[in-house]
């Protein structure tokens, strides 16, 4: 995950209310064989530890994030 510097480096500049969570599933996985979409959590995890935040924290922002962008109702 986030092999790249300049990836690391974007996830601590971008505000975490600008960023998205997601997987490659099924493709690229991080310890080889099928990747799956419940592995978004080590996605939750690095950028947690980038941001010297609770992976709850990200979790809670990046859902938020997402139910904004595709115009869902939190309490539906």
């Amino acid at each position: 995950i986030f092999r790249s510097k300049d990836v690391k480096k974007a996830v601590k500049t971008i505000p975490l209310e600008k960023i998205l969570t997601e997987t490659d599933s099924p493709f690229l996985s991080l310890k080889g064989g099928r990747n799956l979409p419940q592995n978004v959590k080590f996605v939750v995890d690095k950028i947690a530890e980038i941001k010297k935040i609770s992976p709850e924290e990200v979790e809670e922002i990046t859902t938020k994030n997402a139910f904004k962008l595709f115009q869902l109702n939190a309490n539906a």
